[in-house]
């Protein structure tokens, strides 16, 4: 159960760091990134879960292109994980831990290939412990930071290649019931000068069960956000926004209007490995089969344009906006 990392002088538990001082069957390390051209024409997420209690990993990648959506899913047993973080061809290398990230990516049936670095352009945002309970039984209860940068090299998608990409990654690990979570919206936004990102939690009637989240410049300087409000308009039959209007308050007493328009959506749950937004019926499939929904959006911040993340979660139902629960 050693691993070269139980020579460092890191463990908190007197367990080796192979084995999580929780017994939670549950409890995972995970790795998320996203990242999208300066058009939102493409946009991308990947990400590695690791489930020590449970002895297996899951290794993703979602890409969307034109409507087209490609999705590679790879599982596998567990493994020297804190010394390899890769599942099949699907591969997270941190290189500066805080600053760099390689990406080695490749989905043979659809086409796509890629070796991105991640360069932080911004400190890590690291978010208040986030714990959530629903009946009685604790559904999320973890730690979360993400940062906000650039990606150097290329995306394949069948013939074409993206550069000049940018994006967040995020960080969590804990105990995670994912389809009990609350309605939460979810914001990802790099700007020239500053990232903006926040994350909160409501009950299906609009109480704040949870907020955190900053406005991070590259000086260092952050200020937090303590809460946000929403307005969505829906297209029919979708359970999320296509466009919205937002205000961010900001423990410094001041706010922030921002508005999105969605450009491209991935979702992520039990879909097909390629569907498209022009067949009749995949977009209603999806919308109904999605666990969270990620929009590829275009922002407005203060007269300035940028591309960034609108994130949803409403399978328990949200009454203003008249979505009923799909159940657990």
């Amino acid at each position: 159960m050693l691993s070269p990392y139980d020579d460092l002088f890191v463990h908190q538990t007197h367990q080796p760091l192979e084995i999580v001082a929780s017994a939670d069957p549950g409890w995972q390390e995970a790795a998320y990134f996203n990242c999208h051209d300066a058009s939102g024409r493409l946009s991308a997420l990947c990400g590695l879960d690791v489930f020590p209690n449970n002895q297996f990993a899951v290794a993703w990648l979602l890409v969307e292109l034109d409507g087209e959506h490609y999705a590679s899913y790879q599982t596998g047993p567990l493994g020297p994980w804190r010394e390899e973080l890769a599942v099949g061809p699907l591969r997270f290398t941190a290189l500066e831990p805080m600053k760099r990230w390689r990406l080695e990516l490749r989905d043979d049936a659809n086409g796509i290939e890629g070796s991105l670095e991640f360069e932080a352009r911004f400190p890590a945002c690291h978010f208040r412990p986030i714990r959530l309970e629903q009946a009685g039984m604790v559904v999320f209860d973890q730690s979360y930071f993400n940062q906000a940068g650039r990606y150097h090299g290329s995306l394949r998608v069948k013939q074409e290649h993206f550069t000049g990409l940018q994006g967040l990654r995020a960080r969590r690990w804990g105990p995670n019931i994912p389809d009990r979570l609350p309605f939460y919206n979810w914001i990802s936004l790099p700007l020239a000068d500053r990232n903006i990102t926040v994350w909160q939690f409501e009950t299906p009637e609009g109480e704040i069960l949870y907020c955190d989240g900053a406005v991070s410049h590259a000086d260092g300087r952050v200020t937090p956000i303590t809460r946000m409000d929403h307005q969505w308009e829906l297209a029919p039959d979708a359970r999320h926004p296509r466009r919205v209007a937002a205000t961010l308050h900001l423990a410094d007493g001041s706010t922030l209007d921002l508005e999105s328009r969605e450009r491209g959506t991935h979702f992520l749950g039990a879909l097909p490995l390629h569907w498209s937004d022009g067949v009749p019926g995949q977009r209603a499939h999806a919308e109904a089969n999605g666990l969270s929904i990620e929009s590829c959006s275009e922002f407005s911040v203060g007269g300035e344009k940028a591309i960034g993340i609108y994130d949803t979660f409403c399978r328990q139902g949200y009454a203003r906006y008249g979505l009923p629960s799909l159940g657990a």
